[in-house]
């Protein structure tokens, strides 16, 4: 728990604070959402959502960085919610730009073919992809065509200066990494068109370490040197583009990041039961509800208890097969740590 002191404020040390920042996304638009009968003003909110999150302390930011981007398990796929809340993963990603540096960077409002977040100082500019997945989703990596088209990168910055175009990135929740090679490393370690992965407790630690814009831009500039060749996936290319960009990113604060490292480890980890823990709850209700339901029935108890079974696993099929997928691909503690 010494950790939170030292990166974060004693306030993390309470599960009960933890919890509200593991549920703030999802909280902020159960507020703003009236009624999910016609599509939400998706831009409208995402502006709300961006001067809310402009106001809160450091700490509060940055740990809400470091568990971002993984997407509430009770969300239907490509659902106004699912989308609602993708864009405010993409409003977290812009926030985090402006704080290290980047003043000019904007949400895009164009519909499609564009960036999820437009990275600029006014003068540079990084186009960025920000990724956000669901824990129980049925493969524990995704598909690298679903986390980065390399040709968008390079289509993307057209649409700016040739001499102030600087790279790509692409924020990732790092309980979807692939465990050792992808061919999706061989694009971060192009140096003909630098892109750039950060999991989102990379940039957590950017921002509590005062880490910003020129370290950014310096680690672009430096690409070749970094990566003079392209990692192949034969070669472990997931380590060695890590121990790449840390080294690149973080200098003389490498040491500070490795103990970071320990602790945001532990968070998106506790994040996970949190989101295992919620669906179960869930599960528990609907089996509970069931058996109500059956209460009155005067039959044989077998049969009752076979009907409340039936019943129980018809409901929360989809779920149990979340909580498996979870515990099967993702890092979650066995209790929440005191």
């Amino acid at each position: 728990m010494e950790g939170f002191l030292n990166f974060f404020s004693k306030d993390y040390q309470k599960l009960d604070r933890r919890k509200e920042s593991y549920n703030f996304i999802e909280s902020f638009i159960e507020k703003n959402v009236e009624s999910w009968d016609s599509p939400p003003k998706t831009e409208i909110i995402a502006k709300q959502f961006l001067d809310e999150i402009s106001k809160i302390s450091k700490n509060d930011f940055a740990f809400l960085v470091c568990h971002t981007g993984y997407i509430p398990e009770d969300y239907a796929p490509d659902s106004s919610q699912e989308t609602l809340y993708s864009k405010l993963v993409e409003a977290v990603v812009c926030e985090w730009a402006r704080r290290i540096g980047f003043t000019k960077s904007s949400l895009p409002t164009q519909k499609s073919s564009t960036e999820d977040v437009t990275i600029s100082d006014g003068e540079l500019w990084i186009v960025c992809d920000a990724k956000s997945f669901r824990l129980g989703r049925s493969q524990g990596a995704p598909n690298v065509k679903d986390v980065l088209k390399h040709a968008d990168i390079s289509k993307w910055l057209k649409k700016y200066p040739e001499d102030s175009r600087v790279g790509g990135i692409v924020t990732f929740p790092s309980q979807h990494d692939w465990s050792s090679g992808s061919d999706f490393y061989q694009y971060t370690t192009d140096k003909d068109l630098p892109t750039m992965c950060l999991y989102y407790e990379h940039m957590a630690f950017l921002i509590l370490s005062e880490i910003g814009k020129a370290e950014i831009i310096n680690t672009f500039q430096r690409y070749g040197e970094i990566f003079p060749k392209i990692l192949l996936k034969n070669q472990q290319n997931r380590d060695a583009y890590y121990a790449g960009i840390e080294a690149a990113l973080f200098g003389e604060k490498i040491a500070s990041w490795r103990e970071f490292e320990a602790l945001a480890m532990l968070v998106t980890s506790e994040c996970a039961l949190h989101t295992y823990d919620v669906l179960k709850a869930r599960v528990d209700f609907i089996h509970a509800e069931v058996a109500e339901g059956f209460e009155n029935i005067k039959d044989i108890e077998v049969l009752r208890g076979m009907a409340i079974e039936a019943e129980s696993k018809r409901r929360t099929d989809g779920l149990c097969k979340q909580m498996d997928r979870i515990k099967k691909f993702r890092n979650l503690l066995d209790e929440y740590f005191d």
